[in-house]
């Protein structure tokens, strides 16, 4: 790997360009190829966060990322590669600070455009210091686009109208209460995924909960709490969830959410069984 010089690591580092306090970090001339594959950019990123080595660190993550990369996670968001590259690099920094590295607990969980890491830090005892998931999102080319961080237990809240909202149109059957509901509950143009299916926009999202209800006649059961990892309890942005479908027979079937919210409304759901997980 070609070493970016010292010079130039400790101005990315800080956010600040040599000769200029607000010149934002740039990409690194590194040797690492950038990912050519799903699987290599989640090696990439969490090899890169486990990496004691800067600059070895910095060129992993640079390659796992896609240039329009962002950052959602409780320190709040990041846009670019670089910005997120560098954000990423301080977290593993610090966590080196109390624990000696991260470790999958389970194996990585790839579908559609997506990926679930499961993993927890430990010191030098073996003792656990950190748990987490990193729900990623992919690139057409595999490269994280989007990386969410759920760290601890987050902050617990109730249900918002807008989730209440979209509980309603997974259980409504009169069709133009279920538009409604879903209408609140999320933007024009929301994403769903779960272990078979990934749509996208209002109407797709709408045509997948009737086949899932003519399939399941179940009824969806949010429950509480919500965990709110970034925003705040009035605002959220990034929440985790563990919600139940009850079936007809009275078994259910449980799910983890992961949201990304935009105003208050769904812009993001996928959702785990967590018999998965």
């Amino acid at each position: 790997m070609t070493r970016p010089t010292r010079t130039l690591l400790i101005c990315t580092a800080l956010l600040v360009g040599c000769g200029s306090a607000t010149a934002a970090p740039i990409d690194l001339e590194c040797d690492t190829p950038p990912s050519e594959s799903a699987e290599e950019a989640v090696d990439y990123y969490f090899a890169g966060m486990n990496e004691v080595d800067p600059e070895a660190r910095a060129c992993m993550l640079q390659a796992s990322l896609a240039a329009d990369a962002s950052l959602l996670a409780a320190d709040g968001r990041v846009d670019g590669r670089p910005e997120v590259r560098v954000a990423l690099e301080e977290d593993a920094a610090d966590l080196f600070l109390v624990a000696d590295n991260r470790e999958l607990t389970r194996p990585v969980l790839f579908r559609h455009q997506e990926a679930l890491l499961t993993w927890r830090a430990t010191d030098d005892s073996g003792s656990t210091v950190e748990e987490g998931e990193d729900w990623l999102e992919l690139a057409d080319d595999g490269r994280l686009v989007r990386v969410h961080r759920f760290r601890g237990s987050g902050v617990p809240t109730s249900l918002t109208p807008e989730l209440l909202a979209w509980q309603e149109a997974w259980n409504e059957r009169d069709g133009a209460v279920q538009a409604a509901a879903l209408d609140t509950a999320s933007t024009e143009d929301v994403r769903f995924s779960d272990l078979l299916v990934d749509v996208t926009g209002r109407s797709a999202v709408l045509s997948e909960i009737r086949r899932q209800q003519s399939l399941l006649d179940g009824t969806l059961d949010l429950g509480e709490p919500v965990e709110v990892h970034f925003g705040d309890v009035d605002t959220p942005v990034l929440i985790r969830h563990d919600a139940a479908i009850w079936l007809p027979d009275g078994t259910q079937i449980e799910i983890r959410n992961f949201i990304r919210l935009e105003e208050g409304r769904i812009e993001r759901l996928s959702g785990f069984p967590i018999g998965s997980l």
